[in-house]
């Protein structure tokens, strides 16, 4: 049996995954078991993979996370709490040719999802440039409007 992995971006995806698989083991999946009211389509480069990393807010503004879901190129549906703010974390992973090291790089922004509404993520890597843009639609209604980056010192503590 022949394993050798002649094309270059054979050989990137693969080493992609082996690490992913070796250093992310501890993350923990995203139960995913709340109805689903994001839809997330990633578009990204061979040899960048994407996750999605959804984190509760509590009073204090601390993070907690629930859970990672990866963003196969394609789409995927997202159960999300409503009426909480909550943390989204899109990392983008990425291993240069012929280099031993990979990048990362983030896109988080605070959420709160609100009851009625289903929201979409398109995400797309290209040449080592990452781009979200959200969007929220009234349920029954096609008009969409963008949600807006916000940042995790915008929280403010409730007591």
């Amino acid at each position: 049996m022949n394993c050798e992995l002649k094309d270059p971006s054979r050989w990137i995806a693969a080493c992609l995954v082996a690490i992913a698989l070796a250093g992310c083991s501890g993350i923990k999946t995203y139960p995913n078991t709340l109805p689903k009211n994001l839809h997330v389509t990633a578009k990204v480069d061979s040899g960048t993979v994407v996750d999605l990393d959804m984190h509760r807010i509590n009073a204090r503004c601390e993070t907690a996370h629930e859970g990672r879901v990866s963003l196969d190129p394609g789409a995927v549906d997202v159960g999300l709490p409503v009426d909480e703010t909550i943390w989204l974390d899109f990392v983008f992973a990425s291993k240069s040719f012929l280099s031993s090291s990979v990048s990362v790089a983030r896109y988080s922004t605070l959420l709160t999802p609100r009851s009625g509404y289903d929201y979409r993520a398109q995400v797309t890597y290209s040449k080592g440039i990452y781009n979200v843009l959200i969007q929220e639609t009234r349920k029954g209604i096609s008009a969409r409007r963008e949600i807006d980056r916000v940042p995790l010192s915008a929280c403010k503590a409730r007591s």
